[in-house]
């Protein structure tokens, strides 16, 4: 952007007129002069002398205001140019705009620093707003003389500037996430937005042509392309978090070259969808759509674990369930509902009396959401996922079950025999382990015996949704949540205990942290705060506190110990998966089927920007 510099000054200096003061005129000339010298001090001192000496002239007032931007006093300087800005002579006025564009443009430049690019928050809106600013300010310049150069030149170029910074936060932001996010987490947000978008082309379909619906389509076409660029991306994931040389060396298909086809396919499906709706071919659009969902569900079943599966399953159904009436605060959303509770011959009069009192009554919608029709299907194949996951793995945690009761069988090391670091004891290790264990077991046999109802549920829920019979659907969807949250309940204190190990982490960073944990417990004896700490450990009261940091250091132990097993089961449950998948496909993978098909037609279009 052009600069305002000793030209301006010199060219104002000769339009003061006959009727200025000729001391006025003196000073000005002072002040070109030490602008000439870069002495912006004595500069701004001389013009603020000739502003004294001639107090209604525009060009005093733009001189000193080219002198206070100069030594940085950029809000003064701000402040006479707005000033200039209202004389009646034309030349100055314009001068006076073009420089507070100026100005104002130099100030962005200034918040976004070195590496505008990486700018985040306050710092990105207080710069746009200042350029912004500078392009009102080359405007007025414009209004008052069209043929200003520098003003149309730097509006342009700011109107460019603009777009091209957003541009770079906008991938800065993306890349940002994308190191943020975990496969799994990666893989949900891909789902998410490629169903967004499944939603907005879908208002197409039904849609006359016209230039609204041409423009809508283009916008909904360049972010699809946006969404396929994170293929790539995604691709990478796979490679660094599926690992496959145990795979490669006993004989077996590598996992990860297998997510990666998969992955792939949901990238054609994709760039496909791109075409069509730039061929404003909105019902192809939707087909393609829908299958770069399915290839994104079926990439998450084969990655994710029975806890990750099952909690997006309950997520998922949560929000179409209508909420009970009168339900208590903390009382779950839905109770059990059995076969005689629907049966009206069966109710007496006192569960009549009461039936508004109990959270059994379910409040039907009077219309089909549209994104039920979507989810519910998914949340039928999760369900159907599930006592996939618990066969494919009951017997090896059993197993583990086994070796650590048989080790829990050896000599125990005395209470506070703990290292000086604060580590667990081997059987305090085991302890926690096993309980993490049984917890599982327990649930996953439940899925066993549960999956299949929550699955027939679901389905059930699916086919009212799809005959518009809300009500009907609202109950059988009720019934898969409880089905899944009965499930997980012996999850739950898993879960509860995985927030405390975060609690714990974060409050024993520092070394000291235990040492005065300990020494709190023993002088808070009878307090509130003791009781709770050492709530599980009451049947020993003499050992000075130290059961309460064993249990902390259990609970603490957990976190790492999920972690040491994180990876071994990660490749377990891909390979397992992907295996049980294609064997069960018909039945239980029916999203499967969709990852298959292969989608081949028509070419990649570039980018016209």
């Amino acid at each position: 952007m052009r600069n305002m510099g000793l030209p301006v000054l010199l060219w104002l200096c000769v339009l003061m007129g006959a009727d200025t003061p000729t001391s006025a005129v003196k000073k000005v000339r002072e002040g070109v002069l030490h602008f000439q010298n870069s002495k912006w001090e004595d500069a701004d001192s001389a013009f603020t002398e000739a502003k004294k000496l001639a107090p209604e002239n525009s060009v005093v007032v733009f001189d000193r205001a080219c002198a206070r931007r100069a030594k940085g006093a950029v809000d003064d300087a701000r402040s006479d140019f707005q000033s200039a800005a209202l004389a009646k002579d034309p030349a100055t006025a314009v001068k006076s705009y073009y420089n507070l564009g100026c100005l104002e443009s130099s100030e962005a430049k200034r918040v976004l620093g070195d590496k505008p690019e990486e700018v985040t928050g306050e710092a990105r809106e207080q710069s746009i707003q200042l350029l912004l600013t500078s392009i009102r300010h080359y405007h007025s310049a414009l209004r008052i003389d069209g043929d200003h150069r520098e003003s149309r030149h730097n509006l342009e170029l700011t109107r460019l500037y603009i777009k091209h910074i957003q541009a770079k936060w906008a991938e800065f932001d993306r890349q940002k996430e994308r190191d943020q996010k975990n496969l799994i987490e990666f893989l949900n947000f891909l789902e998410e937005r490629q169903d967004q978008l499944l939603t907005a082309t879908q208002r197409l379909t039904d849609q006359q042509e016209s230039a609204a619906l041409r423009r809508f389509a283009r916008e909904t076409a360049d972010t699809q392309d946006l969404l396929h660029e994170e293929i790539e991306p995604l691709r990478e994931k796979i490679r660094a978090d599926v690992g496959g040389a145990a795979a490669a060396q006993q004989g077996r298909e590598d996992p990860a070259t297998v997510l990666d086809t998969e992955a792939v396919k949901v990238g054609e499906s994709m760039q496909q969808a791109v075409e069509a709706l730039q061929s404003l071919e909105a019902n192809g659009a939707v087909q393609n759509q829908e299958q770069a969902l399915a290839g994104l569900n079926g990439l998450y079943l084969a990655v994710a674990s029975y806890q990750k599966v099952l909690q997006r399953a309950i997520k998922a159904q949560a929000p179409f369930v209508p909420p009970p009436v009168e339900a208590e605060e903390n009382e779950p959303i839905v109770e059990p509902m059995n076969d005689s509770e629907t049966d009206s011959d069966n109710v007496s009069d006192d569960s009549v009396e009461s039936q508004d009192q109990q959270p059994l009554e379910i409040v039907g919608t009077e219309a089909v959401d549209p994104l039920e029709k979507r989810w519910q299907p998914r949340i039928s194949t999760w369900a159907s996922v599930l006592p996939l996951h618990a066969e494919q793995q009951l017997p090896q945690l059993r197993q583990q079950l086994e070796e650590l009761a048989e080790t829990s069988d050896q000599p125990q090391k005395p209470a506070g025999s703990e290292s000086e670091d604060g580590e667990l004891s081997e059987q305090e290790k085991q302890a926690a382990k096993r309980k993490q264990l049984e917890g599982l077991i327990s649930s996953m046999e439940l899925a066993v015996e549960l999956g299949p109802q929550a699955v027939a549920d679901s389905q059930a829920a699916q086919q009212h949704l799809n005959e518009d019979h809300a009500a009907e659907a609202d109950i059988r969807q009720a019934a898969v949540l409880e089905t899944l949250r009965k499930i997980a309940e012996p999850l739950v204190d898993q879960e509860n205990n995985d927030q405390q190990d975060q609690d714990n982490n974060e409050e024993n960073q520092d070394g000291g942290d235990q040492q005065n944990q300990d020494e709190n417990k023993q002088n808070q004896d009878g307090e509130d705060q003791n009781d709770e700490e050492n709530q599980d450990n009451n049947e020993d009261q003499n050992r000075d506190g130290d059961d309460g940091t064993e249990q902390e250091q259990s609970e603490q132990s957990r976190s790492s110990q999920d972690e040491q097993q994180s990876a071994e089961e990660r490749q377990r449950q891909a390979e397992s998966t992907l295996r049980k998948a294609r064997e069960r496909e018909e039945e239980h993978r029916r999203k499967m089927k969709q990852l298959r098909a292969l989608l081949n037609r028509g070419s990649r279009v570039e980018r016209d920007w």
